[in-house]
């Protein structure tokens, strides 16, 4: 209710399925944590992903809130 609220224009079809798949994306995120320490690294000097906690959860919030609140034509 309160998502529809905020999000007027998306159906709600729409906003059903794009919650479901949020919520679907935080469980599997959460399970899959672990991995990211064994993806190659992005900085020079390290061999490992490094990514602080506090980074993982502003990246994480970001990247399910884009889902829920992205466009959706039908």
């Amino acid at each position: 209710k309160e998502l529809a609220e905020v999000l007027p224009e998306k159906s709600p079809k729409a906003l059903r399925l794009h919650t479901f798949l949020a919520f679907n994306s935080i469980i599997n995120g959460l399970v899959d944590q672990g991995l990211l320490n064994r993806l190659a690294a992005t900085e020079t000097g390290s061999e490992f992903y490094q990514l602080e906690p506090d980074e993982l959860m502003r990246g994480f919030i970001a990247y399910v809130s884009a889902g829920i609140s992205s466009s959706a034509s039908y």
